[in-house]
């Protein structure tokens, strides 16, 4: 098939300059014109969008170097602080593990990485008690403390104090926990040392207020070995004081010492107690079993283990040796220590009832000798008196009867004197006498030696039923008797009386008191005689120890009054 031939005769072309062809193309280049602006227009646009992607992207990367900075800034600051730093997820799995929780537990980042925290590092009986505090968390408690202990890699229990803080997600829910800790356990461990030592500082400031407001050595060598035995937990303590070249164990506290004889007595050469003495310083054993230092008899009786020995010494003189022993764990220079501390108060206790022992037998020696020479200046001579009357008595009697009786009623008087002042001499013997004996009948019996002495007649004036305390008592029967050697020794007198009131009578409730002693001897001017003179001093001191007054009236040649008065003071 051919292609049918053009026809030359075609239609007519219009003309461009004349027909629709010159507005076609104005159209044209208008709309090209139009796109051209547009795509012009796009163009800026998108420049524009570029710039400010470049400008967002600029932005993002500075953003994202920001953050990588704070990140390790961060990083740096969390790894080098010296405070634990854990970060938990909600379910207790570990995403952060700082330095200091590596160096203080022993374990690295990623041996605890995603492991639940209380696997590795609690206590069991904590687990329950630390999942509880971070539990609170999730009931909108931002944050919390709480200490609890870590167990480190090779066992060891640290004391951590902790700050929980949580983080939520937008919806308000757990997200993270940061855990920031600080370890505890040296600062607990000096502040429960110094409250040991404090306690154990108030607790040996105690005993030796107490032991050293006692006398009596029995006592205080008692007290010093409880002490002792309390203060460091030991099961026995023994006291030994130094006897004749040995040391005798005087007290042993804490332990059955039925085997024991008495009078027990160690060698200072085969006994930790006497080689502790001699070297001057404590002496610890903790095997006493293999140690030949302990006394092998000693420590077959008490059974024990292990000891401790401290000296107790006075300036240079030898007292004795206090030692504790057998305690569960051995002993240690605490322990030492505590007995060190305790010694010094042990050593001043033991002194002062060593000196209030040697008082008390130079008082009981000077005693007797004061009742020596009463018996001789008084009953003695009053008895040979009355033995002279008595040898010439029945010669007198058979030549001048009237006589004879005369003698007889001075023999009688002698006689009921000699017994007064024997009883008064038993009655300074047993002082206890003076508490149960009725005043009246001890003025009595004051009156009657004292006019079997001296010839003086004695009236008295009282009650002999009436009661007083104790103390009043004493006080007023050595007010009387100071009274009457004053009048036998100065006064001269022919005449005493003696009043004793009581207001109630009988054995109320005292109201008032007051004791008059009345001689009609030389009297003397009491504005010219120091107080402390004539016993004055001792009678006032007498009064006054019981809240009474002494007054004191006399005259040249009109004799002397001596009163005491006493009344209840309301408050």
């Amino acid at each position: 098939m051919t292609a049918a031939p053009i026809s030359s005769a075609s239609p007519q072309q219009p003309d461009d300059r004349t027909g629709p062809k010159p507005a076609l193309a104005e159209r044209e280049r208008r709309r090209q014109a139009q796109l051209e602006q547009i795509i012009r227009e796009q163009a800026a646009e998108l420049a524009w969008a570029n710039e400010q992607l470049q400008s967002h992207i600029d932005a993002g990367r500075w953003i994202e170097q920001t953050l990588i900075a704070e990140r390790d800034f961060i990083a740096a600051i969390v790894d080098t602080v010296d405070a634990l730093i854990i970060v938990l997820d909600r379910a207790g799995r570990t995403i952060r593990f700082n330095r200091t929780c590596q160096e203080t537990t022993g374990y690295t980042f990623d041996e605890v990485r995603d492991q639940p925290f209380w696997s590795l590092f609690l206590l069991p009986a904590e687990v329950e008690p630390v999942r509880a505090v971070l539990a609170e968390l999730r009931a909108d408690r931002i944050s919390n403390r709480h200490e609890a202990y870590w167990l480190t890699r090779d066992g060891r229990k640290r004391l951590i104090a902790w700050s929980n803080t949580a983080l939520l997600d937008d919806n308000g829910e757990l997200e993270y926990i940061i855990c920031t800790g600080i370890d505890i356990t040296e600062r607990r461990r000096a502040e429960e040392t110094l409250q040991k030592a404090y306690a154990e500082q108030e607790q040996i400031l105690a005993v030796q207020q107490a032991v050293t407001s006692r006398l009596e050595i029995e006592a205080v060598l008692e007290m010093i070995a409880t002490a002792a035995r309390r203060l460091t937990g030991a099961r026995v303590s023994l006291l030994y004081l130094i006897e004749a070249g040995r040391l005798r164990l005087a007290v042993v506290s804490g332990a059955e010492n039925g085997d024991m004889p008495a009078n027990y007595t160690v060698p200072l050469t085969e006994s930790t107690a006497g080689l502790s003495l001699q070297a001057g310083r404590p002496l610890l054993v903790n095997e006493a079993s293999t140690d030949p230092r302990v006394n092998a008899d000693l420590r077959r009786r008490l059974h024990l283990h292990r000891l401790v020995a401290v000296p107790l010494i006075s300036g240079q003189q030898p007292l004795g040796v206090l030692e504790v022993a057998d305690k569960p764990e051995p002993f240690g220079p605490d322990d030492t220590q505590i007995l060190a501390m305790l010694t010094p108060g042990a050593v001043i206790a033991l002194e002062n009832a060593r000196l209030y022992a040697q008082a008390q037998r130079a008082a009981a020696l000077e005693e007797r000798q004061r009742l020596a020479r009463e018996l001789h200046d008084a009953v003695t001579q009053t008895l040979f008196s009355a033995s002279l009357i008595a040898d010439v008595l029945p010669e007198m009697w058979d030549q001048d009867p009237a006589h004879g009786r005369r003698l007889l009623q001075d023999l009688q008087q002698l006689s009921r004197g000699a017994l007064a002042e024997m009883r008064t001499l038993l009655l300074e013997l047993r002082p206890a006498a003076l508490r149960e004996a009725k005043l009246g009948d001890l003025i009595h019996q004051l009156a009657a030696a004292f006019t079997g002495r001296e010839g003086t007649l004695v009236t008295v004036n009282l009650n002999r039923q009436d009661t007083f305390p104790d103390d009043m008592q004493v006080s007023l029967y050595r007010i009387t008797q100071e009274a009457l050697h004053n009048i036998a020794k100065h006064a001269g007198a022919s005449r005493v009386t003696i009043h004793l009131w009581r207001t109630p009578a009988g054995s109320d409730p005292l109201k008032r008191v007051t004791l008059k002693i009345i001689d009609n001897g030389c009297g003397f001017d009491p504005a010219g005689v120091p107080p402390d003179h004539l016993g004055l001093g001792i009678m006032r001191e007498r009064a006054e120890a019981i809240g009474a007054t002494l007054d004191i009236i006399s005259w040249p040649d009109q004799g002397t009054q001596i009163e005491v008065n006493w009344k209840v003071t309301v408050r």
